[in-house]
C-alpha cells in the first residue's frame, strides 16, 4: 500500500502540493477495507529505509528475518531461515492430555504458514528436478490428465448427425447472483432483486483475534452452553 502511494507521489508530487497521504485498500470479496494516513515526509522516509534494506538484500547480505510476510516471497521454498521457523511448530512439547490453550495459540499462529511453505518447497523441488537436478527419493511424473474434445463444436455436430436431439446436448442453468448483478448493474439489481436476496449465516471459522469481524454467535443451545459434569 505504501509502495503504491510512493509511486503516485513520484508521478504527481511535482505537479500538486501534497502534505498528507491517505492510502486505502478495498478487498470486496473479503469485505475488508484497510486505510492509513501519513505525512508525506514520513512516507518518503519509510521509502528511503526500504531502499537501503533492498540494496543489502539484492547484494546477498544482511540477516534473514522470517515472518508472516514470507508467504509473498518467491524464494520461501528454498529458504533455510523460513524452514526453521515453520518446522519449529513440530517441536512443541505437550503434556499427555493434549496441548494447552496457550500451546494451541502458538501452534495456530506459527503453523498457519506450514501448508504454504510445503507447497513452496514442492514447487521449488519440482523446478530443480525438471532442470535435471536429482532429489533423493523423489521424481517428476506426468500428473492426472482429463479427457477433452479436440473440437467441441465438431463433437456436438457429430452427435446431432447421429440423431441425438439438441435438448439432450446442453444443460440449461441460471446465471449466478454475481453474474446477474454484473448484467443489470448494482442499482437495477437492488431495485429488482434486492428484496429477494438473503445472506445465510456463514460457517464458523477460526481466525486471529485481530480480525475485524464479530465473534461467531449461535442459536444452538447445545453449542451455546457447556454441559455440567461432576
Amino acid at each position: 500500500m505504501r509502495l503504491y502511494a510512493l509511486g503516485a507521489l513520484k508521478r504527481y508530487g511535482q505537479i500538486f502540493r501534497v502534505d498528507t497521504v491517505r492510502m486505502t485498500i478495498f478487498q470486496p470479496r473479503l469485505e475488508s477495507v484497510t486505510s492509513e494516513t501519513l505525512p508525506r515526509e514520513a512516507l518518503e522516509d519509510w521509502g528511503e529505509r526500504c531502499k537501503a534494506t533492498a540494496r543489502i538484500a539484492y547484494a546477498g547480505e544482511g540477516e534473514f528475518t522470517p515472518g508472516d510476510w514470507c508467504r509473498f516471497c518467491r524464494g520461501k521454498g528454498a529458504c533455510r531461515a523460513y524452514a526453521g521457523k515453520v518446522l519449529a511448530v513440530g517441536r512443541l512439547k505437550s503434556p499427555p492430555d493434549g496441548m494447552t490453550p496457550e500451546e494451541l495459540s502458538q501452534a495456530l499462529t506459527e503453523g498457519a504458514a506450514l501448508s504454504q511453505w510445503y507447497d513452496g518447497v514442492k514447487e521449488y523441488a519440482l523446478s530443480l528436478t525438471l532442470a535435471g537436478t536429482e532429489i533423493p527419493g523423489w521424481k517428476a511424473v506426468e500428473g492426472r490428465s482429463v479427457r477433452k474434445f479436440k473440437d467441441p463444436a465438431k463433437a456436438l455436430d457429430a452427435l446431432r448427425a447421429a440423431g441425438y436431439e439438441e435438448a439432450l446436448l446442453y444443460d440449461r442453468k441460471p446465471k449466478t447472483l454475481a453474474q446477474l448483478e454484473s448484467l443489470t448493474g448494482k442499482k437495477a439489481f437492488e431495485a429488482i432483486l434486492g428484496p429477494l436476496v438473503i445472506r445465510p449465516k456463514g460457517a464458523p471459522a477460526l481466525v486471529p483475534a485481530s480480525d475485524k469481524r464479530e465473534p461467531y454467535a449461535t442459536n444452538d443451545p447445545q453449542q451455546a452452553f457447556t454441559p455440567i459434569t461432576d
